[in-house]
């Protein structure tokens, strides 16, 4: 895995030795490069046959080593996440200059890439060692409804601690939460962005070419001034795929979660979690209260939402590592209250 901020929370490919291009209208996404580019698209990148030295060039001497040296390892490629926060710093806007940087380098060391598509932010976790938050547009609408968050269970009258690392996915289906999309929406457009992006170095631009009898090959599609832009000498036949030469994204894994995985976070180290200690489910937002009342209702178990107390007591951060120390109480039933002491 490559360090979690290669593409820094400002879109930077961090080992790269030319500045960043500027960030694309809304609405748009941008590759590296500058005004209408060679390949005539009109949003500034760079033409999709650049020379793979030209790529490395654009690289910090130690990185372009390190990926050459993984390569001589006879590692197949490396793996990177591309964070929600870095791309989309603002609504419907994509800039991928930083990530299309990155695979131009991984393709120039003759590896492959594995990408992450990360809709948490980065920090918090064991082990991290960068902070990219969520997109601030994303925290800014959480301000006005915190339980877009997952929330910890209310102390003291006082409403529960809420985790800035994901969006709850009980708030996933709720159109308009994120300025008139819901979250689904809105990673469905940021992978339809990337696909767009990034068609060719997934292997998936690729053209078809036909077959004559004669054994010559003809390209598919318009011609040039000639009109018709075929070698083949008599009737096309089957058709076969050209070889995408810019591959280089062997697959896409998508983050469902806090940490990129699918669950409730329960484990946070801003709010004094400490390895190895007890955590605790944080689906306390009133959309995931009201999820659990309706399925309680649906089977005709209230007694599934009938919380007598729930606490949990991290450790204060001076105290250091060790166990949490946690105590549950809950009341299934008037005359049975069980006591889970951690």
């Amino acid at each position: 895995m490559l360090p979690l901020d290669t593409v820094d929370g400002e879109g930077r490919f961090r080992y790269g030795v030319s500045s960043s291009p500027p960030p694309p209208a809304a609405g748009t996404s941008s590759s590296v490069g500058s005004g209408g580019g060679e390949n005539g698209d009109g949003n500034g990148s760079a033409p999709n046959d650049a020379a793979p030295s030209a790529a490395a060039s654009a690289v910090t001497p130690w990185f372009s080593r390190a990926l050459r040296e993984i390569a001589a390892a006879g590692a197949h490629g490396v793996a990177v996440d591309v964070w929600w926060g870095a791309v989309e710093r603002s609504p419907r806007s994509y800039d991928f200059s930083g990530y299309r940087a990155l695979a131009a380098a991984v393709r120039a060391a003759g590896l492959r890439l594995q990408v992450v598509l990360s809709f948490h932010a980065c920090g918090g976790n064991v082990g991290d060692d960068a902070a990219i938050p969520l997109p601030s547009w994303v925290e800014e609408a959480a301000l006005g409804d915190a339980d877009l968050l997952y929330a910890d269970a209310p102390r003291g009258g006082a409403l529960g601690r809420r985790n800035p690392e994901c969006v709850s996915l009980f708030a996933d289906g709720d159109e308009g939460a994120l300025g008139g999309r819901s979250p689904l929406r809105c990673y469905r457009d940021f992978m339809e962005a990337f696909r767009a992006e990034f068609e060719q170095e997934l292997g998936i631009g690729r053209k078809t070419r036909r077959k004559g009898r004669s054994g010559k090959a003809a390209a598919s599609g318009s011609g040039g001034a000639g009109g018709g832009g075929a070698e083949s000498d008599s009737e096309g036949g089957e058709a076969e795929a050209a070889p995408p030469p810019l591959a280089v994204i062997d697959e896409v894994v998508v983050g469902a979660g806090p940490c990129g995985e699918l669950r409730y976070p329960s484990y946070f180290e801003p709010h004094g979690w400490r390895f190895p200690g007890v955590g605790e489910f944080q689906c306390h937002d009133r959309r995931a209260r009201a999820s659990l009342a309706e399925a309680a209702r649906k089977v005709g178990r209230p007694e599934w939402v009938r919380f007598v107390s729930f606490r949990s007591v991290y450790p204060p951060p001076s105290r250091g590592g060790g166990a949490s120390g946690v105590e549950v109480r809950i009341k299934l039933r008037k005359k049975h209250t069980f006591l889970f002491s951690l």
